[in-house]
Formats: structure tokens, C-alpha cells, sequence
């Protein structure tokens, strides 16, 4: 009521003017009559200002105690606020003259307030008049009517109307106020009632005051009270004021009130003030705070007030069920203050305080206010503990707030503040939120501030764990001045806030300055998006990684503003300029986008532009604008120029609205309009609906009354639907005629459907030869049907359905229906009828559905009822093969539905999707309640056998699952064990959210066994054992998961009997954080004592093909060891970079020792020829074969894997190659560089020491190289020579050591054969004799692969030498030697001759790679040293 008072007091000043003026223009009655006018001004002038504008259109009866006043009008910067159209005032002239105002009559016909006023630009003085001021005359007013008050719907939030009626007299001290005051509402139930008498001499005092109102009141609004309650207050009081007792009694709905008394009596040298309130507080408060404070609060106080000013507070005290404040200490008389506040929590349970759903451990607080009340000193220090509330909770939380005074002037002018604030461990029950936040939050603030309450802001700043704030500048009523700036370094965190996926980051500083009391504020705005994604591809195309945001917003009074604001994208630029308010609005918007490919891959070309405007004003805002695309190029088809403008007038009101458009689209015309208002009698009108696209039109007109019914009739048709598909984006084709008319005669809705074509496809769904034709009559109370729809074909989700039929026969007692559909092995049938009625009923007789030997099928009658918008299924059984499905229930506002399972056999999901291949049995049962925005409820279910085609493909055992959980706060909880076989079993709970945009909160635990791999990695030759101990949990949302916890690995071996690898002892730990896979530490045994060990991490995102880098070192790992290869070695590697498509693998191997054996017989036949079809091949020929098949495809489909090479193998020697005939030792520098498709090789192990025997004949190799060409077998190069005769022989050996070839070369020239019989027999092959011609196949024998099993090589295998050799010595005899190297470049070898000069032991040490020291003791004592030096030319 306080606009209305002042309204009214306003008023009476306008009126008391014009009393004045009346007296004046009575003394000069002859000019009375054109002075009513010019009085009229005068008063309008007086009561104007600058900001507020009096205008009043006449007096009439100037001269006579009867005067009327007609159209006062109030004004302020936004116009007319205030409307008074006629007041009539009766009063006595003569009265005057006995020293009273007589009015006998003031009758107000209609006072209209619109709105608020603006406020005032400056503040109004402090008065320190007496209340009561002292008056030339007495006041007498006998009668007070206000006829009719109407308050705009701006003032208290709902438009109100009221009358009220009283009287008054005001007159000196010794007389006092005596007033009565009634109002009444006009519009709605409530009364005021005020009866207030004041006599200051005497110092007494009566007040009764009561006030009555229902829910929504306007005392209700006035005072702001949540949720609007019923009213009704009472204040009751007497007496004099030594002696005064009021009681108060205030009750606003179930959880606000008030109640008790006050009493004033008088003490020594002063007063003592008791106050004894008992109130309901906790419908004020937020709902944090409402548990402390719910059921009574009591108000107990006792405060005297000396004569000299004085104050002491001795105690007063609020205190309800589970809190207490206290304020104790005094106010001098010369304004010192010295005051202590205390609050506290009362412990409930034990040592903690429950109230409602809230508990606390801890809440204290501790302040003092000290100091004069010009220069007070403030302290106050907050702290709490384990804060729990239903809307989440936190940890720990303190404050400390200090103001002092700032030195430098008496009294001080200046008081510095600072506030220190932290709160950790919190956790709001909104996950989203709780994301958005982060667990920890504080608050610094430093500065000044000046007695008219303008801060200077030093500083402050607030920071969570996700975001940071801060402020620097002036701020005050009158005055903002300063800086903002705000960083949030991982916009992710806001994903669940959003409701979308975002990632990046933000920035923005803003300069601020204005009047804040003048609703006049600007701020210049920097802000700026950086490696942003939003997660809808063609928003992230349009703005790109980058995104800003600048220039100037305004806050102006009754509107806001804005100068050149502008948002730059890769690919959008968007602009704001003007300004609107509530009387006046020019406001522009233009948006570009340059490049339309970025909003969708299907646009291959083509611009866009927006340009509109906003006029009118924001109270009736008209939207003029027009969206044009240029030279696009959609789906391959061209739009060169098409334009969409818009007329819009009070589009918040009655909107009146037109739409044209105009353009080509593929070289056709695209035209139209339509035309959209809203009619002052109610509901909505669309006409004028006439759009042309190529062949396409859509015509029609439609009215939608105020009770929702339509009238009117729309048409579709075209011959060539694909004139649509580049607008839509989608492939449209065929042709189509259908017609929509609706009626609503006899007060219901009715239509009629008519539809026909020969062909009619969007995307991949189609219908051919369709025609319908259905009659729905009276829809919303009592639905009839009447029609039938058929379709010769329908294709969708690659499915053909053939002979689709639709045909309902209507009475008005009931609608029969049939459906029925049949095709590629799928069967449907349905009947039923719609019952019309009180509640809408359609009973199903019967429902099946079949594909091949599956079937669906009710299992009994069944019917849904449809009454006031809820749904309730009775009696629906559904049969799946020998399970069943029985739902039973009501959908409405509030749920409640019973599920039950049984033996539900997932292959019926065949029936809707063929060849999906689940198996398994479901059983369970769920109960669901709660709302469909919050559903709550329980389920249980538990699944056996649980299979797809691709688990049982990759021989994977079924899962047999067990889970059960409750619904609450948008959420599933969940319970669930999952035995995996003989895999292990898998523990998982917590729960995940019914929107798919909040986040997941899962965990899992348990143990599987790795051999449950072996199932399609046997297949390959490769075994894998050990278990996996899974601790995990899930967070992130569906698309987009987040994985935190450790897997660890222990006693794993891995076996690739192909290959020739073996690991023993596997052990490790995978930790996972987020998007990030952490090789914490990985190692594994080798044969021969050897080791592996691997560190790193790797991304979790396979579109970016799993980057990652991870260090393998290795200490003499037996890194092969197959038939063709041995070898083991020291290593230093990285591996990093894409780890699925194109690693870089850099790095360091030392090679120990490597036996390459060349295999003394080659297989039939390596691999299959080309075309090779394999007829019943064995189970495990066929998984193989499978397992071929299916990786050849995925390399097909994927990025095909190109590895990048930076590797350096060393081997100071060590590297043997045995075998056919081949006895040689290299070493040296490897480097390999290039892909594994195309190895670079830099370099190659060179011979160190080498012979090629052949049937006794031994050839020197002068030249050995040995490298790799891409995978694990070497690739050989040697040459071995000799002189047989006058020829110079050479055998060369080249090629993969598991395949090599053999050649023969001389000079001069000499075909192969001739060159071995030469070497071999010193003659040509033509003069062999017959043995040696045997002795030559069979060394042809030897280097073809075809000899039996070389008993040499496994002699000195077994024996465990590196060299073992048989000679002729000097004198003809025989000897044997025998060598191993004792480290990585020595070597001892023992040799045993006929002679005993031929016996003894060698020892060979290679100082470099060419420099090598020789030396030897011989049997009989002889010793020999020696160097040598090789060089190759």
C-alpha cells in the first residue's frame, strides 16, 4: 500500500493548493472566472520538477465551498504514471477565520496508478521535523471517499482495484491525530481497517489495525512474502508511553506469523522496553536456511532507553528449535557503541543439529561493533562444518568481515572493509551444477568506502574450482565505475549446465560506469571463446575455435541498449546496435555467414544474411527483418537467391504478422506467403497461406478459437517432391495430394484426412500406391473414426512391408478398427474398437505380430483409457514366445505403473529388427511413480545368456546379470553383478541420469580373467592368460563418458606361437583419468632371465586414433624365438602420436645376441594361392579364416595403419647366421627410418667373420650384410668367393633368411651349374663322373631347401657354442675348434688339432669395429699375439 499512500498524499497536497488558491481568487470574484485557468497552471507549475510534471486539466466553482478539480495528470521522464480524473471537495470558507480547515466532503471518482515512478536522481533530504507538524489550523475532514483506486499491473506484479473511506483531524500538540481509515478490494475479497489516535502533550497512544485478505493479496505482495499467502494481521494498543502495553498477532499461511506482546513502563532515569514474540519465520527464509528456523522462533528482550538517549541491550534473544542469537552491550548517550553479537547452533543429536533434512556439525558466529556511531569499529568471524541440506552440502566454510575507520579526519569521512571467505568440500545435489562449481570456493574483497556509501573497490574477487572473478573500481547508488574480469579455463565443467558437450575456454573483461539508482549502466564488453566445441557439429562449424564477443551494453531506465555489439566466429558475424525501451525501441540486428558448408556437410556452397529490426516499443514491439541465402548449394542442386521477410507488428500482444517468400530453388521459382495474427476476440488466425516451391504447394486458411477449436482447410501437393529436398536437407521424392479440413460444428472438433499418391519416399523410408481417406468427429470429448488408409508397400529401416491396411467403421457408440500389415516373413494383425464416453476407452481384441518363428501377441484382451489428459492401461498382457510382458497402470501428471518380466526371450527383438541376433532370457518387474519429469520408483531385473551376434562371433561367453535400483531425483540407481563365465564377475553401482545430457555416476569392480581374450586371439596363434582387478568409476555424460580408477594386471603370460614371443610374469597398473589412460608401470618376463617394462599414457578418443606416448625399455629381453629367429637385446623406445593410424616409434636397441637360422627344408607351400576356396574346413581353420575376414574388412573401413621409423639397432657382433651352409657372424649399426610400409634402411649389420661349406668345400664370405625390411624375419645379402681354377666363383645369398636364394656367378662367365662344379670339383660338370654328378644334385639339394635336417647345426646347438668348426691342419690331420663370446666383444675359443701345435686355446677381442686383437697359447706353450684390420672395398 505504500505507492497508493503516497499517491494519495500527493493528491492532497494538489488539493490543499487549491483551497489556498480558492481563498485568494475569492477576494477578486470579477476576474474569478478566467482565473480557474490560469490557477490550473499556476498549480502545475508550483507541484512540477524538473523529472516530475503536474498537469491538471480545470477547477470549477472557485468561488463556492463546492469546488470539482478534473484530470490530474503526473508524469515522469517515461511519461503519465498517475491519472486522477475528477475530485470534488466541500468545505466551509468562513471556518477559516476560527482557525480550522473544514472539509466536510472529499470525494476522489477514479485515481489510476500505472506503474511505479522513476526514482528520484538525487536522494531526499533527512527531515528532522517533529511527527506531527505544528499547524496554523486546525484540520478537520468528515468524511474521506475514494470511490475507486485501480493499481497497474507494474506496481504490485497483478492489476488490483480498491475503494477506500475515513476521516481526520489534525491539530496542535494538546489535540493531537485522530484518524479513521477503511479500505476495501473491488476486485477480490480483503479489508484494511485503521483507527489511530496520537496526542504528543500527553504522549499517549491507541492503535487498532486489522487486515484480512486472501491468497495473492496486495499486503501479501507489499511485503513480499513467498508464495503469496492468505493475510491477516492484528496490532492492538494503548496507553500512555510510561505505561504502554501492544499486542501483536500476525498469521500468513501454515509457516509465517507472529504473535505476543511489547510493553513500555517507566524506570530510573528512563524506560524498559520488554518484548516477548513468539513468530513462524521459516516461510521467509530461503530454503537452506528455513530447517533452523522451522516451528516457533522466539523473540525475548529487554532493552532500556535512558532519558539522556541511552541504550542497553540486556540480553535480547532470538532463539528457535535448533539455533540462538544474542546481542548484548550498550549506546552511550554520546553515541558510542559497544555491542557483542553471538550466534550459535543447539545441538539436536548428539554432537551435530538436525533440522528437518538439514544437519550441521558446527555454525558459529562472533561480531562485535564498537567505536562511536560516526566511526564504528566492525569484527565478525563465521564458522561451520559439515553442512548438509537437500540442496547439497560442503565441508568446511569461514568468514571474517573488519571495518575500521580510515584515519585523517575527525569525524572520519572514509572506513576501510575487507572480507576473507573460503568454503571446501562442496557438493551440490545438482550434478550439474556440482560440475559447474567444483568442491572448493572463496572470496576476497579489500577497500573503502565514503559516508554516502560509494565503495572503493581495491579489489575483489571470487574463485571456484572451475572459474574466477574479479572487480576493481567505484560502486555506490549513484555511481559504477570500474573493471570486471572473468576467466573459466575449462568450459567442460559447464557441459551439464549447458545441456551440451562443451570444451575450451573463456575469458571476458567488461569496463563498467554509470547510475545505478538511475537504472543507467554500461559496460564495454571484451570476452573471447578459445578451442571451443559445443558439441553440435554445425554450430562449432559456423563459430570455430575461436569466438569473440565486443563492444558496449547499456542498461537505460525502462530498457537497455546496445552500441556496435559484435560476435565474430570463424564463419558468423553477428551485429547489435540501438536501443529500446518501454516507450520507444530502434534496435538492429545483422548476421552474416559467409560459408553455409559449415553448418551442414550436405551444403556444399552458398552465404547467408539476416537483417532485422526491433520498433515500436518493448511495451507493443514490432519486428521488421528479412533472411536471404545466396548462391547455395544443397544436396547437388543450386539455390541461387532465396528471401524470407517478416512483418511483425506487437508481437507480445495482439501479434499481426506476415511472411513472403521469394527466390528459386534448382532453377524453379520458390514464392509464398503467410499470414499470422492473433484476433482481440482470442485464439489465433493463419490465412493467406499460399507457398509455391517448384511443383509443391501448400495452400490454406485456419482459425484456432479461444477454446482451441480449428476451423479452415490446408492443402499439400506436388508432383515432384524432390523440388524440396535441398531446402529440407533431406532426399524427398514422388508425388502427393492431401487435404486437412477442419470444423467445429455442434462445439467439437472435427477433420477430415484425405490422402493419395503413387510413390511417396523421404530418405530411405517409402510408400507406394497409397490412398486414405479418414472422418474424426467430435476428437477431444467423444472421438469417432470412420475411414480407411492402404498402402500397396511400405519401406522403412531396410524393411518392406507389403499390403498395408487401415480401416476403421464409426457409430456413434463405438469405432471398429483393423490393421494389418504383411511382408519379407513379418506379419501384423491387429483389432479393436474406440469407445466413446465420459473416458475414452480403446479396447484391443487382439494383436500379433510374426517373423518367422517368433511371435507377439496379446495374451488377452486389453484397453487404454484415455480421460482428462491421463492414460490407464488395463489388463495389457503381452506374450513373447513362451515369456510375457504385463503392464498395468495410469500415465498422467502423476505416474503409476507396475512392469512385470517373465522369461522374456530377447530373440523376439527379431521381430522388429531382423537379424539383429540377441539372445538371452529377461525376468524383473519395476514399479514406476513420481512424474514423468521426476519419475521415482523401484525395479529389479535379471538377464541369462545375454549374447549378440558379435560376442558369440568372437566366441566371447554369455553374461548372466543381476540388478535391481530405485528411481529418485531424475535418476536410476543401480545395483547390478555381472558374471562374464568363466571371465569373472563385475560389480557395478551408483546410477546414471534419465537426461542424457547429465552426468554419469558409476562403479565398477571386480576381477576377470584375461584368457577369456584366447577365444578369438587363438585364432591367431596367441595365447593370453592372468587376471584383471577392475576398481573404475564412470562419470561424464553417455556420449562423451569419463573414466577415474585403476585396472591392475597379475600373473599374465602371452604366448604368439607364430611369431615366437613369449612373456611371462605379466604385472601392471592402468590408471584412468578422464579422457587419459596412464601406464603407471606395465613389466613382463622374457625367456633366459630377460625383461620388459613400459611407462605412459595414452588419450581416450578413437577419432583421433588414440594419441598417446608410451616408453618401453627392455633389459636382455628375448625380444623372438622362432624357427628363423633368436634374438634378445637391451631397448630405450617411444612410441607416441596417433597409436591406431600413424605412431612414431623412436628409439635404441642393443642387441645381445641374434641366431638367424636359415631353415635346412622349405614347406610345400608358405601360404594359400590367390583364390584358394577352402572346402568344410576345421573349426579352427574356419575361426582363422573368419578372424582374417573380419580384420581385412576393418582395415578396409578404417585408417590404415602407417607406423613412422626412427630406430637404431646396435650390435658390436653377435649376430649369427646358421644354417644351409652358412656359418657367419656380424655386427655393427642399424638405422631404420621411413613407415612400416616403406622401411628406410640407413645402414646394416655388416660380417665380422664368415665361411659357406658346401659338401666339404669351404668358401670365405667376403662381403655379409643383414637388416629388416619391415617385420620380425631379416633380410640376408651375402657373397662367398673363391678361385677354382682359372674361374674367380662367387655364391650369392639374398632375400628373408626363412626363404633365401642362392646364386652363382664367375669370371669369366660361366652358366650356375658350370660355376658349382667348379667349386666343388675344380672341372666342368661334363667331366663328372657319376658319383659326383650325385655329390652335385645333392648340394643342389642343399641350397634349394630340399635336404633332410643338418645334424652339424644341431650339435653345435647342443653343445650351447656360438662357433663350432672342423679343419685340415698343416700337416693333413683333422682338428675341431669351438667358441663363445664371454661378453659383447670378447670371444674364447678352444681348438684340438692332430699336432699338439695345433691344439690350444684363442682368444679374439674386437677394440672397434674394425680393430681386433688376436691371440692363442698353443698345447706345448707357444704363444702368439696379433692385430688385424678389415676393411671392406
Amino acid at each position: 500500500m505504500i505507492k497508493p499512500i503516497r499517491s494519495l498524499a500527493l493528491i492532497s497536497i494538489i488539493i490543499a493548493l487549491t483551497v489556498a488558491a480558492f481563498w485568494l481568487v475569492a477576494g477578486r470574484p470579477s476576474q474569478a472566472q478566467s482565473d480557474q485557468g490560469v490557477l490550473a497552471n499556476l498549480i502545475s507549475r508550483l507541484l512540477s520538477t524538473p523529472t516530475t510534471r503536474v498537469t491538471i486539466g480545470s477547477i470549477e466553482g472557485a468561488l463556492s465551498s463546492n469546488a470539482v478539480i478534473r484530470d490530474i495528470r503526473i508524469a515522469d521522464r517515461d511519461g503519465v504514471w498517475l491519472n486522477l480524473d475528477r475530485a470534488r471537495l466541500v468545505w466551509s470558507r468562513t471556518a477559516l477565520l476560527r482557525g480550522r480547515l473544514q472539509v466536510d466532503e472529499l470525494t476522489i471518482d477514479r485515481l489510476q496508478v500505472l506503474r511505479r515512478p522513476l526514482p528520484a536522481e538525487e536522494d531526499a533530504p533527512v527531515s528532522d521535523e517533529p511527527i506531527l507538524p505544528e499547524l496554523p489550523v486546525r484540520v478537520i475532514v468528515d468524511r474521506f471517499a475514494l470511490q475507486e483506486l485501480t493499481l497497474g499491473a507494474p506496481v504490485l506484479g497483478t492489476q488490483a482495484q480498491l475503494s477506500a473511506a475515513g476521516s481526520a483531524q489534525l491539530g496542535d500538540p494538546s489535540e493531537g491525530l485522530d484518524l479513521n481509515f477503511q479500505a476495501q478490494r473491488l476486485d477480490a475479497p480483503g479489508r484494511l481497517s485503521i483507527d489511530l489516535t496520537y496526542v504528543p502533550q500527553s504522549n499517549r497512544l491507541a492503535l487498532d489495525l486489522t487486515h484480512q485478505e486472501p491468497a495473492g493479496g496486495i499486503a501479501a505482495r507489499l511485503m513480499n512474502l513467498p508464495g503469496l499467502p492468505p493475510v491477516d494481521l492484528k496490532l492492538a494498543g494503548q496507553g500512555p508511553m510510561n505505561d504502554f502495553a501492544a499486542r501483536l498477532d500476525f498469521t500468513a499461511g501454515p509457516t509465517i506469523g507472529a504473535s505476543g506482546t511489547a510493553t513500555v513502563k517507566r524506570a530510573t532515569a528512563g524506560y524498559d522496553v520488554n518484548l516477548d514474540l513468539a513468530a513462524r519465520v521459516e516461510g521467509l527464509l530461503p530454503a537452506p536456511a528455513a530447517p533452523v528456523f522451522s516451528g516457533t522462533t522466539q523473540l525475548v528482550g529487554h532493552v532500556t532507553v535512558g532519558d539522556d538517549s541511552s541504550l542497553r541491550f540486556q540480553p535480547v534473544r532470538i532463539t528457535s528449535n535448533v539455533a540462538r542469537f544474542d546481542m548484548t552491550g550498550t549506546v552511550s548517550s554520546g553515541q558510542v557503541l559497544d555491542l557483542t553479537l553471538n550466534a550459535r547452533a543447539l545441538p539436536t543429536d548428539g554432537a551435530k543439529t538436525r533440522a528437518g533434512e538439514a544437519e550441521i556439525a558446527r555454525l558459529n558466529f562472533n561480531g562485535t561493533v564498537q567505536g562511536p556511531l560516526t566511526a564504528p569499529r566492525i569484527n565478525g568471524l563465521l564458522d561451520a562444518a559439515e553442512v548438509r541440506l537437500p540442496q547439497g552440502t560442503l565441508d568446511t566454510l569461514t568468514a571474517r568481515v573488519t571495518m575500521n575507520p580510515v584515519d585523517g579526519a575527525s569525524p572520519p569521512n572514509q572506513f576501510s572493509f575487507a572480507v576473507d571467505a573460503g568454503a571446501g568440500g562442496i557438493r551440490p545435489a545438482d550434478r550439474a551444477l556440482a560440475r559447474a562449481i567444483g568442491t572448493t570456493l572463496s572470496v576476497t574483497a579489500r577497500g573503502s568506502f565514503d559516508l554516502d556509501g560509494v565503495a572503493n573497490v581495491e579489489t575483489a574477487r571470487i574463485e571456484t574450482s572451475t572459474a574466477r572473478a574479479g572487480f576493481t573500481g567505484r560502486v555506490g547508488s549513484t555511481i559504477l565505475d570500474g573493471a570486471l574480469d572473468a576467466n573459466i579455463p575449462a568450459l567442460a565443467s559447464f557441459s551439464g549446465v549447458a545441456g551440451r558437450p562443451l570444451q575450451g575456454s573463456a575469458t571476458l573483461t567488461a569496463r563498467l560506469s554509470g547510475n545505478p539508482r538511475r537504472y543507467d549502466m554500461a559496460a564495454v564488453v571484451d570476452a573471447r571463446l578459445r578451442e571451443l566445441s559445443t558439441g553440435t557439429p554445425g554450430v562449432d562449424g559456423l563459430l570455430g575455435r575461436s569466438v569473440t564477443a565486443t563492444g558496449t551494453m547499456r542498461r537505460i531506465p525502462n530498457g537497455f541498449a546496445f552500441e556496435n555489439f559484435q560476435v565474430d566466429g570463424a564463419h558468423l558475424d553477428a551485429r547489435v546496435d540501438g536501443r529500446a525501451t518501454q516507450s520507444a525501441a530502434d534496435l538492429g540486428l545483422d548476421i552474416t555467414i559467409d560459408e553455409l558448408r559449415q553448418v551442414d556437410q550436405r551444403v556444399t556452397a552458398g552465404r547467408a544474411s539476416v537483417m532485422a529490426r526491433l520498433a515500436g516499443s518493448l511495451e507493443r514491439p514490432d519486428v521488421r527483418g528479412v533472411a536471404t541465402l545466396t548462391d547455395v548449394r544443397a544436396l547437388n542442386r543450386s539455390i541461387p537467391r532465396l528471401a524470407i521477410s517478416l512483418d511483425a507488428k506487437d508481437v507480445t500482444g495482439a501479434l499481426d504478422a506476415a511472411l513472403m517468400l521469394d527466390g528459386q530453388v534448382d532453377g524453379k521459382p520458390a514464392t509464398g506467403s503467410l499470414h499470422l495474427a492473433k484476433p482481440p476476440e482470442g485464439g489465433w488466425l493463419l490465412d493467406r497461406l499460399d507457398i509455391d516451391i517448384g511443383s509443391v504447394g501448400l495452400n490454406g486458411n485456419l482459425r484456432l478459437g479461444a477454446e482451441n477449436l480449428a476451423q479452415g482447410e490446408i492443402s499439400l501437393s506436388g508432383s515432384n517432391f524432390d523440388d524440396l529436398s535441398p531446402l529440407v536437407l533431406t532426399k524427398l521424392d514422388g508425388a502427393l495430394d492431401a487435404v486437412v479440413s477442419l470444423d467445429a460444428s455442434g462445439g467439437g472438433q472435427n477433420a477430415t484426412i484425405t490422402a493419395r499418391g503413387a510413390r511417396f519416399a523421404v530418405a530411405d523410408a517409402s510408400v507406394r500406391n497409397f490412398d486414405a481417406k479418414l472422418t474424426v468427429q467430435d476428437l477431444y470429448r467423444r472421438p469417432m473414426i470412420d475411414g480407411n488408409v492402404s498402402a500397396e508397400a511400405l519401406t522403412a529401416g531396410g524393411q518392406t512391408y507389403r499390403t498395408v491396411r487401415f480401416v476403421a467403421d464409426g457409430t456413434p457408440d463405438a469405432s471398429r478398427f483393423t490393421a494389418s500389415a504383411v511382408g519379407q516373413g513379418f506379419n501384423l494383425d491387429a483389432h479393436g474398437r474406440l469407445v466413446p464416453g465420459d473416458a475414452t476407452r480403446i479396447e484391443l481384441a487382439s494383436f500379433t505380430a510374426r517373423r518367422g518363428g517368433r511371435r507377439l501377441a496379446l495374451a488377452q484382451p486389453a484397453a487404454i483409457i484415455l480421460q482428462n489428459g491421463a492414460v490407464t492401461l488395463s489388463d495389457l498382457v503381452i506374450a513373447a514366445d513362451q515369456g510375457r510382458i504385463a503392464v498395468s497402470g495410469t500415465v498422467s501428471d502423476r505416474l503409476d505403473l507396475s512392469v512385470d518380466v517373465r522369461s522374456l526371450p530377447l530373440q523376439v527383438a527379431d521381430i522388429v529388427v531382423p537379424n539383429l541376433g540377441l539372445a538371452g532370457t529377461v525376468n524383473g518387474n519395476a514399479s514406476i511413480g513420481g512424474t514423468m519429469e521426476a519419475p521415482t520408483g523401484n525395479y529389479r531385473v535379471n538377464v541369462s545368456g545375454l549374447a549378440t551376434a558379435e560376442t558369440r562371433r568372437a566366441g566371447l561367453p554369455a553374461l548372466n546379470i543381476e540388478a535391481q535400483g530405485r528411481l529418485a531425483d531424475q535418476r536410476a540407481g543401480i545395483d547390478a553383478r555381472i558374471a562374464i563365465g568363466r571371465g569373472g564377475t563385475v560389480q557395478v553401482s551408483g546410477s546414471v541420469p534419465l537426461d542424457p545430457a547429465e552426468e554419469l555416476a558409476l562403479r565398477v569392480v571386480g576381477r576377470t580373467d584375461l584368457a577369456i581374450a584366447n577365444s578369438f586371439l587363438s585364432a591367431s596363434g596367441q595365447r593370453l592368460t592372468g587376471a584383471a582387478n577392475l576398481d573404475l568409476s564412470i562419470a561424464g555424460k553417455f556420449s562423451n563418458p569419463r573414466i577415474e580408477g585403476s585396472v591392475t594386471l597379475a600373473n599374465g603370460s602371452f604366448v604368439d606361437s607364430l611369431q615366437g614371443v613369449q612373456l611371462n610374469g605379466i604385472a601392471g597398473r592402468f590408471v584412468a583419468r578422464g579422457q587419459v589412460l596412464s601406464i603407471e608401470n606395465l613389466t613382463a618376463q622374457t625367456p633366459s632371465g630377460g625383461s620388459l617394462s613400459a611407462r605412459g599414457q595414452v588419450t581416450i578418443d578413437p577419432a583421433a586414433g588414440l594419441p598417446g606416448e608410451i616408453r618401453i625399455t627392455g633389459n636382455r629381453a628375448q625380444l623372438v624365438s622362432n624357427e628363423t629367429v633368436e634374438a634378445s637385446a637391451d631397448l630405450d623406445l617411444t612410441v607416441s602420436g596417433p597409436l591406431l593410424s600413424r605412431p612414431r616409434a623412436a628409439g635404441h636397441i642393443n642387441i645381445i645376441s641374434m641366431n638367424v637360422s636359415v631353415p635346412d627344408r622349405l614347406p610345400t607351400t608358405l601360404r594359400p594361392l590367390p583364390g584358394t576356396r577352402h572346402v568344410r574346413p576345421t573349426p579352427t581353420a574356419a575361426a582363422r579364416l573368419a578372424l582374417a575376414q573380419r580384420r581385412q574388412s576393418a582395415s578396409a573401413r578404417g585408417t590404415p595403419f602407417r607406423a613412422e621409423l626412427d630406430l637404431t639397432l646396435t650390435a658390436q657382433s653377435r649376430i649369427f647366421v646358421r644354417g644351409r651352409g652358412i656359418n657367419a657372424e656380424l655386427g655393427g649399426d642399424l638405422r631404420l627410418q621411413g613407415t612400416t610400409q616403406d622401411p628406410i634402411a640407413i645402414g646394416a649389420f655388416e660380417l665380422r667373420r664368415g665361411r659357406f661349406d658346401l659338401l666339404g668345400q669351404r668358401l670365405e664370405f667376403v662381403r655379409g650384410r643383414l637388416d629388416f625390411t619391415g617385420d620380425l624375419t631379416p633380410s640376408l645379402d651375402f657373397l662367398a668367393e673363391t678361385q677354382a681354377g682359372d674361374v674367380t666363383a662367387r655364391i650369392g645369398v639374398t632375400g628373408p633368411a626363412s626363404s633365401p636364394e642362392f646364386t652363382f656367378s664367375s669370371e669369366p662367365y660361366l652358366p650356375q651349374d658350370e660355376v658349382l662344379s667348379r667349386i666343388l670339383f675344380q672341372r666342368p660338370s661334363g667331366g663328372l663322373s657319376a658319383g659326383q654328378a650325385l655329390q652335385l644334385a645333392q648340394a643342389v639339394a642343399q641350397l634349394s631347401g630340399g635336404s633332410g635336417n643338418d645334424a652339424f647345426e644341431q650339435l653345435r646347438r647342443s653343445l650351447g657354442v656360438d662357433s663350432l668348426d672342423i679343419t685340415v691342419g698343416a700337416g693333413g690331420g683333422p682338428g675341431v675348434g669351438v667358441s663363445r663370446y664371454i661378453s659383447d666383444n670378447v670371444r674364447v675359443g678352444v681348438k684340438a688339432g692332430a699336432l699338439p701345435e695345433e691344439s690350444g686355446v684363442t682368444v679374439d677381442v674386437d677394440l672397434t669395429r674394425r680393430l681386433k686383437a688376436q691371440g692363442e697359447i698353443n698345447a706345448e706353450g707357444g704363444s702368439s699375439v696379433g692385430l688385424g684390420f678389415e676393411l671392406e672395398y
